[in-house]
């Protein structure tokens, strides 16, 4: 019979040990040791505390995610290490909560960013996340803008706008996590660029850049990561020639997304090997077939500090996604580290 070793801290049955877990309010997690696979051996049980934070201009999920078994639940299966943080525009969680969910089910991250979620913060779906293994911390606006973090541990430290910059729309959301500090941006479009939006972009991008710099001083593993609506090299787009000096890409734009980076933080994709198709890109607009022609621009972004970009492992984007129906125009990015 299947047995429990409570001095190792690990058990030979995932089913007895999702029930003692479902008991006394503890969460399943895989061990390094053991592979953390489904074989029945090389799990643990660990407490879920629960941290309370109190929230300034968004909303702090008070949900804890239930410890369920994990065959026949989303609920995720936490691993060690490696730590994964993603991104993911979504344009819409109304419309798009399944897509996350199903993603999430198969790629069970440590940290997902979210951006465009276009709900009003008593609309945000937190129950279905916290089912699903997460918790959740987000704010946003009726039709416009919205960012959230879902994360697989409880977030501290929650933050909801940018210092010193006074701005209505929802862009900002700030966590530390496992003792990574996440910053999730939705940076401004611009509009064009003889735009009064052109201007407030400018703007934003220097007040963002100088709260990083300060966030950076204080936390030394920290990962900035969201759309940043700025394709940072003409290789970054699928016709350099005709996107160069046009919105997305002209010279202040990739000046600004440039001040970030002289802050210390590194684009995590650009320290591996330049990607092929559609894998060059994270954006692929709905119009004039965008996707079927790969007319795409990388412009979702995974910034770390040296202490994370050294512990870097891999950075990509899971294409995929939009070819899914009814999906984003994004599709989600990912970057893991060996923590």
């Amino acid at each position: 019979m299947p047995q429990y070793d409570r001095h190792r801290g690990t058990a030979y049955c995932p089913t007895r040990l999702a029930a003692a877990g479902k008991t006394f309010g503890w969460r399943i997690v895989a061990t390094e040791r053991h592979g953390g696979d489904y074989n029945g051996a090389g799990y643990r049980l660990e407490q879920n505390p629960i941290h309370r934070v109190r929230p300034r201009g968004g909303t702090v999920s008070n949900r804890t995610p239930p410890c369920r078994p994990p065959h026949g639940s989303r609920t995720v299966v936490r691993k060690e290490s490696p730590m994964q943080i993603a991104t993911w525009n979504v344009n819409s969680l109304n419309v798009r909560q399944e897509h996350v969910l199903a993603w999430l089910e198969n790629n069970p991250v440590d940290v997902l960013a979210l951006q465009e979620t276009k709900l009003t913060d008593d609309r945000f779906p937190s129950a279905a996340f916290a089912e699903a293994g997460y918790h959740s911390v987000f704010t946003g606006q009726k039709t416009y803008n919205g960012v959230a973090l879902l994360s697989r541990d409880a977030p501290t430290d929650v933050e909801f706008a940018l210092p010193g910059l006074v701005d209505e729309h929802k862009r900002v959301i700030a966590a530390t996590v496992a003792g990574v500090r996440v910053i999730g941006v939705y940076c401004p479009n611009g509009a064009a660029l003889d735009s009064p939006k052109f201007d407030y972009k400018l703007d934003w991008f220097a007040a963002l850049a100088e709260w990083v710099a300060a966030e950076a001083a204080v936390h030394d593993r920290l990962v900035l990561t969201g759309d940043f609506n700025v394709a940072p090299r003409p290789e970054d787009t699928h016709d350099p020639d005709k996107w160069e000096g046009r919105i997305l890409c002209s010279p202040p734009e990739r000046a600004a997304l440039e001040k970030l980076l002289d802050t210390g933080l590194t684009d995590c994709w650009r320290l591996f090997e330049e990607r092929e198709g559609r894998h060059r890109f994270t954006w692929w607009d709905y119009r004039n077939g965008g996707w079927a022609r790969n007319a795409g621009l990388r412009i979702d972004h995974v910034l770390a500090s040296p202490a994370l970009a050294s512990a870097c492992r891999d950075c990509r984007a899971h294409v995929g996604e939009r070819g899914r129906k009814r999906p984003s125009d994004h599709v989600p990015v990912v970057a893991e580290f060996e923590l």
